[in-house]
């Protein structure tokens, strides 16, 4: 029944309302799966300018998901979407910078975007960017800031955050182990 409210207010060209219908045919919610029907509801919205509409695409393009992969395009969508403060897309964006996703890589550029993006509290930006410190990724390695935004993101929610921490924090043990044999 969300679908059905969902096309009535698309029919007014609400640009929320156009999102959520991409959504739930991504999703198959109420409706049977049709990706490339996502991205044509996505387009709507994302041509009003909205952000989530403009991060789904990215998403899309990067995935080949109802239309055809294309990681440039991907990150021509998730700056859209980055540069009106979406975090999600600034998560997204500072992910493909850290891979070379569509972009050369660049770990300081990609801990530009995280920072943005765990200033709003993304958890998954605070466990990205907990592991640039860890590895020292476009920052200078610091354990005690990898711990400590990883110990935020585990708390905000982010499952791969607490998996990290416990290599981080068993790392640091096995780290202390042998330091004490060698005094």
């Amino acid at each position: 029944q969300a679908v059905e409210w969902y096309r009535k207010a698309a029919a007014q060209n609400f640009a929320s309302a156009e999102n959520n219908l991409g959504y739930a045919y991504e999703h198959g919610q109420g409706v049977s799966q049709d990706y490339a029907q996502a991205v044509q509801w996505y387009r709507k919205a994302a041509n009003q300018n909205f952000a989530p509409a403009q991060a789904n695409i990215g998403f899309a393009c990067q995935h080949g998901q109802g239309m055809q992969r294309d990681d440039a395009q991907a990150v021509s969508w998730y700056r859209l979407a980055a540069n009106k403060g979406f975090a999600p897309a600034q998560t997204a964006l500072g992910r493909d910078y850290e891979n070379g996703d569509g972009v050369p890589q660049d770990f300081t550029e990609a801990v530009n975007w995280y920072r943005k993006a765990a200033a709003q509290n993304n958890a998954q930006a605070e466990n990205a960017l907990g592991s640039a410190y860890y590895f020292g990724h476009g920052v200078p390695k610091d354990m005690q800031q990898a711990v400590k935004l990883l110990e935020k993101s585990a708390a905000d929610g982010d499952a791969d955050a607490r998996e990290n921490l416990k290599i981080v924090r068993r790392h640091r043990r096995v780290t202390a182990k042998k330091t004490k044999r060698a005094a």
